[in-house]
């Protein structure tokens, strides 16, 4: 079969240009499970807080759940920047 025109490299162009979108959707896909994993250790903190004040509370030494809670929201951030808020009951 006789080639009219040469077709070699022409796989190189198609990656490269498919690269683009490729490296989108990754950035994508890292941002939104890097909001999860925050979003994720930030509940856990807040449920060791909670769990925390309980106990606090049952042994008769409540004290200051806000104290507590702050602390444990703050333990469990990657950050440090949780803020820990106790309504008033």
């Amino acid at each position: 079969m006789l080639r009219l025109k040469d077709d070699r490299g022409a796989v190189a162009d198609i990656v490269a240009i498919l690269m683009v979108p490729l490296m989108g959707f990754a950035a994508i896909s890292l941002d939104i499970a890097a909001t999860h994993a925050e979003r994720q250790q930030l509940q856990i903190g807040a449920d060791a807080a909670a769990l925390a004040i309980a106990r606090d509370c049952a042994r008769k030494a409540c004290g200051s759940p806000r104290t507590t809670a702050q602390d444990f929201a703050t333990l469990n951030s990657n950050s440090g920047e949780a803020a820990a808020t106790v309504p008033a009951v």
